[in-house]
């Protein structure tokens, strides 16, 4: 440890700029509960970026730290400049000889990082787009929520990847903090401390994640599924067509950018164009122009690191001004560039990744059982033959709507009441309307859409026809998630005589009067809901794992169906789940 806080202070003093560093003091190493650390304080020194001519006495002053800490194999190295976090990284990645003890030092593999720390709650996500550039969609996105690996669509969101991620997750420490990841720069970050034994106790927390998970062979290449992963065959990379610089604000370590990097950026992202005039495999030759002035020609040499990383090299090829040089420096960070290939590929955030949709499976299934219920009826029939449509037969008959009844209409509890009401025919919101309030969180909105199975066979097949017009129906309808216009429907059907079925905690209500005064009242903090009961997929059909034919092109468009209205109901914050038979 003391050779390599030996090191950090060579690398310090060999940088290569017009900052003047003197080291002031150099500390440790220390070991205390597993982990060994030490410390590097510096003064940098330098001419305001106002200051037009140094003068020698106008100068800005800045006490800089490096801290050091080690445990078992792992090494963080926690700067307080981000500049200085990218000159340990090249430093590791170039070998640099000057200084042994961390060139022997190697970047840990993002899918270790993920199999560590991306789980439990997904809080922010950094995307960059995969997708030919085009205004109908965003090159780049940042998300926040409470847990965004259920807000992703698994149509929309297939042509994006993730360069950061911010996690809330178990540590094993007192409280669950939020960590932040960049998994392809091998960073990570969690929020200053304002002592040493908290900075102490979220570094080791941070090492010892780490340990375990490496201990235990953990490796996770796709944390997230539903995003695009890395292509590591570059051989297959081909025509190059556009490239672009990132601006900061899409940068997950943005806020930790130092003023100059961050006004270098924001220059070249927004006043530069970079034009692809000839490409050989991955590798391309691109025009700089730089307010609208041709500055030169850069050749891109691209390839892929054993663990996944984009390697990038720059050279000008004609030198037409002298930002060429400034332009080179930062397309040689593989983090800020972004390149689209006429092979499906791009080159972002640092790694290569292919285009292409992936059949993603449905995960809004409730197997339920149907036993003792007909499964292609969904109304009750009566009458003296038996097949005029009963509705008060709901809840003593076998029809799906029965069933409805049995598991929606009695769910209250003391304390927390429920209200069910049938809205079956013209102009209908739903077949039924749920609505219930919890004894701990925001009540609960459910529209319920119900479609009998197209056979009654136990071996039935898979049929997408079979869910089409009940999804369809239920995607017309979603506007009725909005509370006043759930009000307005429901009242403007309140006086048919198919739509006065309505229940509360089980028990039959005159009306819906009951559950409109609940509605009025809830406010606009409520959970949202859509279900559909369509009992035509059998589970063990659908789970079946089945070779190319029949069986196993239905599934994908039945999967793609129910994906493409789940994604409609996320957009408006709505869950989507789809019952059928559990046989």
């Amino acid at each position: 440890m003391r050779d390599l806080l030996l090191d950090v202070e060579r690398l310090v003093r060999s940088i290569d700029d017009d900052v003047d560093r003197s080291v002031r003091t150099r500390s440790g190493p220390v070991t205390k509960d597993g982990l060994t650390s030490g410390f590097v304080h510096f003064v940098e020194k330098s001419k305001p970026a106002w200051l037009v001519v140094a003068d020698g006495r106008t100068q800005d002053v800045i006490h800089q730290l490096i801290v050091v800490v080690r445990h078992k194999g792992f090494v963080a190295f926690c700067c307080s400049s981000a500049a200085h976090q990218d000159d340990i990284a090249r430093a590791i990645r170039a070998q640099d000889n000057s200084v042994p003890q961390i060139a022997a030092l190697a970047p840990v593999a993002p899918s270790l990082l993920n199999a560590a720390f991306v789980k439990g709650r997904t809080r922010t996500l950094w995307l960059s787009g995969l997708h030919r550039r085009t205004s109908l969609k965003p090159d780049a996105k940042v998300l926040s929520g409470l847990n965004l690996v259920d807000a992703l669509s698994p149509l929309g969101d297939q042509s994006y990847a993730f360069s950061a991620v911010r996690c809330q997750l178990d540590l094993g420490t007192p409280t669950r903090p939020t960590i932040g990841i960049t998994p392809r720069k091998s960073r990570i970050w969690a929020g200053p401390s304002n002592s040493w034994a908290s900075f102490h106790t979220q570094v080791s927390s941070v090492l010892f994640a780490l340990a375990r998970a490496d201990g235990a062979g953990e490796r996770e290449p796709a944390p997230l599924p539903i995003l695009a992963i890395p292509a590591v065959d570059v051989t297959q990379v081909a025509g190059a067509y556009e490239m672009l610089l990132l601006p900061p604000e899409m940068h997950a370590d943005s806020q930790q950018l130092d003023d100059a990097a961050t006004v270098l950026l924001e220059r070249w992202s927004k006043d530069a164009r970079f034009t692809v005039t000839a490409t050989t495999s991955a590798n391309f030759t691109a025009r700089v122009e730089l307010d609208d002035s041709d500055i030169g020609d850069l050749d891109f040499s691209v390839g892929v690191s054993g663990d996944g990383r984009a390697e990038i090299d720059v050279a000008a090829s004609r030198v037409n001004g002298p930002a060429l040089s400034e332009a080179a420096k930062l397309c040689r960070r593989p983090g800020w560039l972004t390149v689209y290939y006429d092979s499906g590929h791009t080159l972002v955030d640092g790694a290569l990744f292919q285009m292409r949709y992936r059949d993603i499976p449905f995960n809004g299934w409730n197997w339920q059982s149907f036993a003792n219920y007909d499964v292609h009826r969904e109304k009750p029939l009566g009458g003296p033959k038996g097949k005029t449509v009963d509705f008060h037969r709901i809840g003593s008959a076998k029809s799906l709507f029965c069933w409805v009844h049995k598991h929606w209409g009695n769910r209250a509890v003391p304390g927390a009441p429920a209200w069910l009401t049938c809205d079956d025919g013209a102009n209908e919101v739903a077949d039924f309307v749920h609505f219930r309030q919890l004894q701990n969180g925001p009540p609960v909105l459910t529209l319920i859409h119900v479609k009998g199975s197209h056979s009654v066979s136990a071996n039935r097949a898979l049929s997408t026809t079979a869910f089409e017009v009940v999804v369809s129906q239920a995607l017309k309808n979603l506007r009725a998630l909005d509370r006043q216009n759930l009000l307005e429907l429901l009242e403007r059907g309140s006086s048919k005589a198919t739509k006065l079925f309505a229940w509360a905690g089980g028990k039959r209500e005159p009306d819906r009067t009951a559950l409109l005064n609940a509605l009025r009242n809830c406010g606009e903090d409520y959970a949202r809901e859509v279900v559909i009961v369509q009992p035509s997929a059998l589970k063990s059909v659908y789970v079946r794992k089945v070779q190319p034919g029949a069986t196993y092109y239905r599934k994908r468009q039945l999967d793609a169906l129910l994906s493409s209205a789940h994604a409609e109901c996320m957009a408006l914050g709505a869950g989507f789940t789809v019952v059928s038979d559990d046989r």
